[in-house]
């Protein structure tokens, strides 16, 4: 549900408003409170996403409210709620500006209509933000894939990485599931998930094709994105490659423009393990014979 508070001074109106079906409209009155400061205590613990408010109460008028809020929530929708008709809040509301200006006495018809006009508009908003966000997530992934394949310089990318980069390391996992019986979509489920527990620092996950995909680990230092890689061939790889889940793994390199180098490294890994049956997972250390390299799938 979207959350409302309503402001006003008004004893009266306020045991009206509290009264009105907000759950049948979708709608969770979180504050009902008779000045601006209680107010803006509430709207910074419950993050309403609509303010129904009256201009002239005790310490702080609506407008003064609003423009408050909207520096603790710049998505809130405003109604201004008053029984004063003058052109000069008018004026103001409008610069503001606010959804709406509704004049006392009113309807709770007209007030239910205005409060749901506001949810509509909070609900078109958080669509744009999450196709917004799902295009900018599509967008770095082609980029930094592409950096990855080689068609690509990694300095041309640069906004893709959300940290300076030039400074971390990266090791490259590649895996595929082309040769077992492990489906792609559950292949990327459960890389998905396996990757979901690991928090904000878990391995960038990029399909390449219908069965590979290519995991990238980081770390401000050479350790991180090795024992992260390690962690991640460990026991949360066991399930997946019970169902012919494989992968090659690369050497750590330093900064985002050896990142292509990593991954013809893990291409080579990989490429030994379709002669190898028994293991799930190579490291490229091992392909050339590198000493004391080790397997922790093996």
């Amino acid at each position: 549900m979207l959350r409302l508070i309503i402001a006003d001074d008004e004893k009266l109106i306020r045991d009206g408003l509290q009264q009105l079906p907000w759950s049948s409209i979708g709608i969770q009155l979180v504050g009902n409170v008779e000045n601006g400061l209680e107010a803006l205590r509430v709207i910074e613990s419950q993050k309403p996403h609509i303010l129904l408010t009256d201009i002239k109460m005790p310490g702080m008028d609506g407008f003064r409210l609003l423009e408050l809020a909207r520096k603790i929530n710049p998505g809130i929708k405003g109604i201004i709620l008053t029984g004063y008709s003058d052109f000069s809040y008018a004026q103001r509301a409008i610069a503001l500006p606010v959804l709406d200006y509704i004049l006392k006495p009113c309807d709770s018809g007209e007030v239910l209509r205005t409060v749901q006009q506001a949810a509509k508009l909070v609900l078109e908003d958080q669509r744009f933000q999450e196709d917004h966000t799902a295009h900018l997530q599509l967008q770095a992934e082609d980029q930094l894939r592409a950096v990855l394949l080689g068609h690509s310089d990694a300095l041309q990318h640069e906004g893709i990485f959300e940290m300076n980069m030039a400074e971390r390391y990266f090791v490259v996992l590649l895996a595929d599931c082309s040769t077992g019986a492990l489906p792609a979509e559950e292949a990327a489920a459960g890389l998905q998930a396996t990757l979901a527990a690991g928090g904000p620092a878990a391995p960038w996950l990029l399909p390449l094709d219908s069965a590979s995909f290519a995991l990238v680990c980081h770390g401000p230092e050479e350790a991180a994105p090795r024992a992260e890689a390690a962690a991640f061939c460990g026991a949360p790889l066991a399930p997946l490659a019970a169902g012919g889940l494989r992968v090659g793994m690369s050497c750590c390199v330093r900064g985002p423009g050896q990142l292509h180098t990593a991954y013809i490294q893990a291409q080579k890994a990989l490429s030994m393990l379709f002669s190898k049956p028994r293991r799930v997972f190579y490291t490229y250390a091992e392909c050339a014979g590198s000493a004391g390299a080790s397997s922790p799938g093996g």
